[in-house]
């Protein structure tokens, strides 16, 4: 999209035909620039996901399993959610006797997978004095298909998958 608009508002624009083509070429070769940059950081970003795998294959005894707990995103929630602050929690601290409120703010970057998150954990004291303090993390989500790829590709086998810790 955004290469098309250039070229047509370069082709509008009133400059000659020499200075246009140079810098359709030039915004071009920026942009691929842009596209092969990120290609190779996401490649060795898989690269790194798939050698810990094969680390903790190398790990395991004979017959031995690999379990795995993994963030299983719920799409129509979290796009419900990107860029929200809403309470996750309430409670009163046993052991400071503070009333704590728990916020989360998520974004989602669906190309990346990866889920942005900050708790925000906002306590008052029983003097009436307060405290805040943000927890902020990233949350990279494989899809099944690709988690199950990545294990093989670490000469793991899936024996099983389920949905929750209930079965």
């Amino acid at each position: 999209g955004w290469l098309v608009g250039s070229t047509i508002a370069l082709l509008l624009a009133p400059e000659s035909g020499e200075k246009l083509r140079g810098e359709l070429r030039s915004r071009s070769t920026n942009f691929m620039g842009e596209i092969q940059s990120a290609a190779e950081t996401r490649r060795k970003q898989l690269e790194d996901q798939l050698a810990a795998l094969r680390n903790a294959q190398r790990h395991l005894r004979q017959g031995g399993a690999l379990l795995l707990d993994l963030f299983n995103p719920d799409v129509g929630r979290l796009a419900a959610v990107d860029g929200l602050q809403e309470l996750a929690d309430h409670w009163q601290d046993d052991q400071t006797g503070a009333q704590v409120v728990k916020w989360a703010v998520r974004s989602v970057d669906w190309a990346e997978q990866i889920q942005e998150t900050i708790f925000i954990y906002e306590e008052t004291l029983p003097d009436g004095s307060s405290r805040r303090t943000t927890c902020p993390f990233q949350l990279r989500f494989l899809w099944r298909n690709e988690a199950e790829l990545m294990l093989q590709a670490a000469g793991l086998a899936v024996e099983a998958v389920w949905g929750d810790f209930e079965g």
